[in-house]
């Protein structure tokens, strides 16, 4: 057994973890030709890919660690700001996203795909992400006000902001989000 502080000192080594992954979904991408990758933008801040489907822009956020992402996680408002600032529909993949936080992206038009145990299916390239990119690009459109309110204005993506500092704007933006008050903590 691997004692706990060199799993994570292994996991936040980019060579060891975060970079395989990126490797592996990029590889994948490229197994459809529809898609025409097209770098690591935005320069100053760049999401792990950006590629082109069908004149939708798509940015793509690779999270390689065991940690659940949740709707307020600073990592995910993070993706949001660089792909509002590209119009790039976003796309996270990672180890395990929560049930809540598939229903939030279900209603801003982000896909999610986790990969549970290192296997990433070409299938989410070559038939899921195609069949939603028309819907997503509407709910992503729609929602853009809230989440450039959330995401830049309120800056929920900031390394230097605390969860519990974030915490205090999900019951904000989840009313806004659904319509009515959310009280329960997730």
């Amino acid at each position: 057994m691997v004692p706990y502080r060199v799993f994570r000192m292994l996991a936040n080594t980019e060579e060891y973890c975060a970079a395989v992954l990126e490797d592996i979904v990029r590889a994948s991408f490229g197994t459809d030709s529809r898609y025409a990758f097209t770098g690591k933008l935005p320069t100053d801040r760049p999401l792990d890919a950006t590629y082109v489907f069908d004149k939708s822009r798509i940015g793509v956020e690779v999270k390689n660690h065991r940690e659940w992402i949740y709707p307020i996680t600073g990592e995910v408002w993070q993706m949001i700001a660089k792909c509002l600032a590209l119009d790039a529909l976003p796309v996270l993949v990672a180890r395990e996203i929560g049930y809540l936080t598939r229903a939030v992206f279900a209603q801003l038009g982000i896909m999610g795909f986790a990969f549970h145990r290192q296997v990433f299916h070409p299938d989410f390239i070559q038939s899921a992400l195609p069949a939603t990119l028309g819907a997503n690009r509407t709910k992503w459109a729609q929602r853009r006000p809230l989440l450039e309110e959330f995401a830049i204005t309120r800056n929920l993506g900031s390394k230097n902001m605390k969860d519990t500092d974030r915490q205090e704007h999900r019951a904000e933006f989840m009313g806004a989000l659904f319509g009515h008050a959310v009280e329960e903590q997730y």
